[in-house]
């Protein structure tokens, strides 16, 4: 689950889920073969690449997860997020020093960002007791999201500069795990309104969604990367 691709498209992280334990599992392109590594504990939520090509993953080593930073040799390099509550979903804007991520601290799952050079963090989602799955785009100026409504689950877009909100997917089925294109412009969801999870492509302007070919059987966890 939840895929990310390395910036020079050579490498993707991902969770694997066993049938008594989370892996952390990386994917190369180059060799044609994946690695899986097990730490203590047995949950490992949403990893993701940063610019500089380290990796940011949630992760529970005894408690609820905290989020951490991990080097190429899956060596803890530092933690990020650290606190009572669950803490995963990281994504990065393009300059590395912008992270959002999904808390728990406050009873319900909501949008934190975290200032990574000072450490600062700050609450983005203050409407919904339900918003997961973060993305930021490259220049660090928007956030894209999933909300629980009373319709279902819907991709809401966060503007950082000025603090609105506007709601970019209205169903059918549920709307969920967006992830902002390279560009900034073009965001993927998953969405089931079509009777099955597959992704989907709209942009940040919510124009009407298209379903991107991905064969057989449901698709989700849309990630961007580069190919060459």
């Amino acid at each position: 689950l939840s895929p990310s691709w390395s910036q020079d498209g050579r490498y993707i992280i991902f969770t694997h889920i066993g049938d008594r334990y989370h892996s952390l599992g990386l994917w190369d392109r180059n060799a044609g073969r994946a690695r899986l590594v097990k730490y203590p504990g047995n949950t490992l939520i949403g990893p993701t690449f940063t610019p500089e090509n380290k990796i940011a993953v949630g992760m529970a080593t005894g408690g609820n997860p905290d989020i951490y930073q991990i080097d190429y040799d899956f060596r803890k390099e530092k933690v990020l997020v650290k606190n009572w509550a669950i803490d995963v979903s990281p994504d990065f804007d393009a300059s590395g020093k912008k992270m959002v991520y999904v808390s728990s601290q406050l009873g319900t799952p909501q949008i934190f960002l975290l200032d990574v050079p000072s450490g600062q963090t700050k609450r983005v989602t203050f409407e919904g007791r339900y918003n997961t799955h973060p993305s930021i785009s490259p220049d660090g100026t928007l956030v894209v999201f999933s909300r629980l409504t009373k319709g279902g689950h819907r991709i809401f877009m966060h503007d950082l500069t000025n603090g609105s909100e506007r709601q970019l997917t209205f169903g059918p089925g549920n709307d969920e795990e967006p992830s902002f294109a390279p560009d900034g412009y073009f965001l993927a969801f998953t969405s089931s309104r079509s009777g099955q999870n597959k992704v989907y492509i709209t942009s940040r302007h919510g124009d009407t969604p298209r379903m991107i070919p991905t064969g057989d059987g449901p698709a989700g966890f849309p990630a961007w990367g580069v190919m060459e």
